[in-house]
């Protein structure tokens, strides 16, 4: 994710500014949930993958994601408490993907999928 903070620090949490590793590992800098521009690039990002892979999954990870950005920024905390989602703020992104992303991945049920297998492993948590 740093790539992508690094060539736009306003979808970040932070701003920036923001530098690529060289090393292995999670990084502490994440996108910012409470930014709806990020739901454009991942609806941007996800509607190419979708379109030039055609494998039945595709994974987008998430779980590892680190929520100390989260816990301090204030347009994060606003759409916690908008959704009351306080445990998993992670199947935001998911769970937001536009009808244009959307168009993409429900062809091949690559979305139903994903989503399913997301509330399904969350059911616990939620």
């Amino acid at each position: 994710m740093l790539a992508a903070l690094t060539a736009h620090p306003d979808l970040g949490c932070t701003g920036g500014p923001y530098e690529l590793w060289t090393i292995w590992g999670v990084a502490d800098d994440v996108l910012c949930a409470g930014n709806e521009k990020v739901y454009t690039l991942l609806d941007d990002v996800l509607t190419e993958v979708a379109e030039t892979f055609p494998s039945e999954y595709i994974h987008i990870g998430g779980d590892e994601c680190p929520k100390d950005r989260w816990k301090a920024c204030d347009k994060c905390q606003a759409k916690i408490k908008e959704l009351l989602h306080t445990q998993r703020l992670q199947l935001l992104p998911p769970a937001r993907i536009t009808p244009a992303a959307s168009a993409s991945l429900m062809p091949g049920g690559k979305l139903s999928r994903l989503l399913s297998k997301l509330l399904l492993e969350t059911a616990g948590e939620i």
